[in-house]
């Protein structure tokens, strides 16, 4: 050991020296690894705020979305015109559009409901004793009877169904009336020897506003 206040051997100097060596490698390791930490955290953050705003109009288009559907279920609710109730031929209860006005038709078994601000929209209802041949043989025996008689027929759909449970056909054409091409489509059904029926009828360019009035008279008629 040398005496208090000489000079350091050669030994002791190298020893030294090997010591300040390992710390200062010891402190470069050390920043290299908190760069490339940092790097990585960086990358991770960068990710995590790529996919949260990505996250956010996802769900601000959902919502957006949700908006757009009420509107739209809310527009056609309140496109259909209030109704009032009626009794036609064989006791068929239905609706009309309120303030339309009712009238008997050339045909037996049937009235007429037409709006009084347009003469071209209308609808009819009534009922009468079944014919002896099949629902599905009488409306195509029907239609070739009409077709024949009106100009540029086109048949959109004549198809057996069923109807709150009874026997029923679905009637809908098209034909070019002196006023221009209309859009017809008749519901029937067969009940306790009776056919009803509910029909809808008007210009094509009119027709979107007559869907929503045949399926009231369809869901509120009795039988």
């Amino acid at each position: 050991m040398p005496p208090p206040g000489g000079q350091p051997t050669s030994a002791r100097v190298a020893l030294l020296a090997g010591v300040a060596n390992l710390v200062v490698l010891g402190a470069v390791g050390t920043a290299l690894l908190l760069v490339r930490d940092d790097g990585t955290r960086g990358d991770t953050d960068l990710a995590v705020a790529t996919t949260s705003p990505a996250t956010t109009t996802t769900s601000t288009r959902t919502s957006s979305s949700r908006r757009a559907t009420t509107t739209t279920t809310t527009t056609t609710t309140s496109s259909a015109p209030p109704v009032s109730e009626v009794t036609g031929p064989a006791a068929i209860r239905t609706v009309i559009p309120e303030g339309w006005t009712v009238a008997p038709t050339q045909s037996a078994g049937s009235v007429q409901a037409t709006d009084p601000a347009d003469s071209s929209r209308y609808v009819r209802y009534g009922g009468s004793a079944v014919p002896n041949v099949s629902i599905l043989e009488a409306h195509l025996e029907a239609e070739r009877n009409f077709a024949a008689a009106r100009p540029a027929y086109s048949r959109i759909e004549l198809t057996q169904t069923t109807l709150r449970g009874y026997e029923a056909i679905v009637w809908e054409f098209e034909w070019t009336a002196p006023e221009g091409r209309r859009h017809v489509k008749a519901e029937y059904w067969r009940a306790s020897g009776t056919e009803y029926f509910v029909y809808a009828s008007s210009k094509v360019a009119d027709w979107p506003a007559m869907v929503p009035i045949l399926a009231a008279m369809t869901e509120n008629a009795i039988p």
